[in-house]
């Protein structure tokens, strides 16, 4: 069981590492992210910011055994907060670019960005 819990604290790790880092590197398309996604525009350098640190604060708090409880539990917070957002947009009959891993990968929020959210949920759950 404790290699299955690695294992998904490994992934999650990598994810939400990749997501900072890729989002920090690429600030103006970040910002032109948060901004499409209907974050009020007092808000959106703030988001722009706070978001990846947050990211990168999840991160490392799954690679710290006493954090990672929390941070498992900071990831699915963060995660139905995306899907939420993902959501409302689909339903307003906007696809935004989800910009979720910086320009090393975007596309328009849909049916495959949903799915890969309710998987990295589920396994932030475990």
């Amino acid at each position: 069981m404790e290699i299955l819990f690695l294992s998904i604290r490994l992934l999650l790790f990598g994810v939400f590492a990749i997501s900072a880092i890729t989002k920090f590197l690429d600030r103006p398309g970040t910002e032109k992210a948060v901004r499409e996604f209907g974050v009020s525009e007092s808000l959106v350098k703030p988001v722009t910011y706070l978001l990846p640190a947050a990211e990168l604060a999840i991160a490392v708090s799954l690679l710290i055994v006493a954090w990672s409880q929390a941070g498992a539990a900071a990831a699915l917070v963060l995660l139905m907060a995306f899907f939420a957002a993902m959501v409302w947009q689909l339903r307003q009959g906007r696809a935004p670019d989800c910009h979720c891993f910086g320009q090393l990968h975007s596309e328009p929020v849909g049916g495959k960005t949903l799915v890969r959210n309710i998987i990295l949920a589920l396994l932030a759950g475990i």
